[in-house]
């Protein structure tokens, strides 16, 4: 899967796959895809459908889910589901201008600020 993929080769050293939770930036360390019968609404796509007993949280999208096992939020490191709580608004969104940067910026491998 792309998105999984993609959160391998932006993890660390480099600065990570990253998207926003209620205005707080949040790396995506470790994630999986997870099948799922049921194609979503756009409306629905990066909201929190559970918080698994293991304290990773299952993210809703277009045709699958992807549970996201670790994070990196302020000074946060470790499972989401010991910082984020279920609610209506629990959605993880990446703003327009910041997807529109990330097409038309390109940014050497080299200059890229590692994560510690």
């Amino acid at each position: 899967y792309e998105i999984e993929k993609f959160i391998r080769a932006f993890g660390r050293p480099f600065p990570g796959a990253f998207t926003y939770y209620r205005g707080k930036k949040v790396s995506i360390l470790e994630a999986h895809v997870q099948k799922s019968d049921t194609e979503y609404h756009p409306y629905f796509y990066g909201r929190i459908a559970t918080i698994n007993k293991n304290k990773s949280i299952k993210i809703i999208t277009k045709k699958d889910y992807l549970v996201v096992n670790k994070i990196v939020i302020e000074d946060f490191e470790g499972k989401p589901g010991e910082i984020i709580r279920l609610s209506s608004n629990a959605v993880f969104h990446t703003p327009t201008n910041i997807l529109e940067k990330a097409k038309t910026t390109f940014i050497p491998s080299l200059k890229m600020k590692p994560t510690s």
